[in-house]
């Protein structure tokens, strides 16, 4: 006989691959049989599995290969994530078997309550979150408020019930706009004294709030800037829920309370320690580049803002030095909460600068200073909120022709007459 592969004659016994006769010597070099199905086959088109050799046919129909670690997994064992197959240890590290649905998901996907996985739907729909520290519970574990519609665990629970709750209370923001309005939301704190007993003033206040059915758009805090020598506080902070410069303007709901808050003998401007603040969202902006525009502006006219804030405060609304040549260079306004601007919240920037005032013009002033400041980097370039800014802020003003309160408080103080002066007794 002649050997297919080496066409040398033999006469020993053949060995038959695809009809043809292959001699011993060719076949222990070139060939072998399938563990499966016995058939001759070339060592090139078997795959070797545990010293098993196993021809294509038979390995497509008894094996898969590990979607993760690529070794390979007897049909028998092998276990299905997502329609791949996975062998049993890639498996378990990627899937759990949650109970609720009686099958796996991704264990990135899985969600833990009491030592136990859950799908998202699922653990969504036995837990909630405490409003005031943020702490994900059972829901059996949570309480929940009627008055603020909000739920909290049991450590919060005495703070959310009271009238001025702690310092660290923050609900979470509910928006109000206009329906045609853009997204430039301003949030209030307006801090105020009172020479009357603190719990039974924040309640009478309360109380005027729910009548008028503004309660919901205000909750009171403690604030440790409002302390006596006897650390005692002297008064409390009143802060707003977010909402656009228009629904503030059309609810008039800043007006009633201001006035209400002088028929109760509150006081803010003449305490001489309270502060006006107002918190922007970060959403509003295109990019950081705004942020540095707004502490330019701060830094270049930090003279008349002083005196149209009527708040100097080295404790609670410094003036950081920045300028065009380091903003150019790129680095982030200075992260201190303490600043005249405040850019260290996760999603809103802060303004400190105010004076506290129970003066509805001051201070819709203010809050229009605010948002027309906030517009104002949006169309002006880094060089535009240099050195003698004021000026384009003025022209911008009369262009917008929308902060009459704005522009006539300022035409009171005089700030254009006197802003060459002001500008050079500050050193640049």
């Amino acid at each position: 006989m002649i050997c297919y592969e080496c066409d040398n004659e033999f006469e020993e016994e053949s060995h038959e691959y695809d009809g043809h006769d292959i001699c011993e010597d060719c076949y222990d070099a070139s060939y072998c049989k399938c563990t499966n199905c016995r058939d001759i086959v070339r060592n090139a088109d078997i795959t070797t599995i545990d010293n098993e050799d196993w021809c294509e046919d038979c390995f497509n129909d008894n094996w898969y290969t590990c979607t993760g670690c690529s070794d390979f997994v007897h049909n028998d064992d092998a276990l299905f994530g997502d329609d791949d197959p996975y062998c049993e240890s890639c498996y378990s590290s990627r899937y759990t078997y949650v109970e609720c649905c009686e099958s796996a998901i991704r264990s990135d996907d899985a969600y833990y309550l009491n030592h136990s996985p859950l799908c998202e739907e699922h653990y969504n729909e036995q837990v909630g979150q405490c409003s005031s520290c943020g702490r994900t519970l059972p829901n059996e574990d949570l309480w929940y408020d009627e008055e603020d519609r909000n739920d909290y665990c049991n450590a919060c629970r005495e703070n959310a019930s009271a009238t001025i709750h702690s310092y660290g209370h923050k609900p979470p923001p509910v928006f109000r706009k206009l329906a045609y309005e853009n997204t430039l939301f301003i949030g209030t704190e307006l801090e105020v004294e009172t020479d009357e007993e603190l719990e039974g003033s924040a309640k009478e206040l309360r109380t005027y709030m729910e009548e008028k059915s503004v309660g919901d758009r205000f909750y009171f805090k403690w604030d440790s800037s409002l302390k006596d020598g006897y650390d005692e506080y002297t008064g409390f902070e009143i802060v707003s829920h977010p909402s656009t410069l228009k629904y503030w303007h059309q609810s008039k709901v800043w007006y009633s309370l201001l006035e209400e808050l002088k028929k109760q003998n509150f006081k803010s401007y003449k305490s001489g320690k309270c502060g006006l603040h107002f918190h922007v969202n970060k959403s509003f902006f295109k990019d950081t580049k705004d942020f540095r525009k707004l502490a330019l502006f701060f830094w270049y006219n930090r003279a008349w803002l002083k005196v149209f804030a009527m708040r100097d405060s080295p404790n609670y609304s410094r003036f950081y030095e920045y300028t065009v040549k380091s903003a150019m260079r790129g680095p982030e306004p200075n992260h201190d909460r303490h600043l005249a601007v405040n850019f260290t919240n996760r999603s809103t920037i802060e303004f400190r600068i105010f004076r506290g005032t129970l003066n509805h013009d001051r201070f819709l002033a203010s809050m229009q200073f605010v948002d027309a400041l906030c517009h104002f980097v949006l169309v002006v370039g880094m060089a535009g909120v240099g050195k003698y800014c004021f000026r384009e802020f003025m022209n911008y003003l009369r262009n917008i022709n929308r902060y009459n309160k704005l522009e006539h408080y300022l035409r009171v103080l005089d700030m254009q007459h006197n802003f060459d002066r002001l500008y050079s007794n500050v050193e640049q």
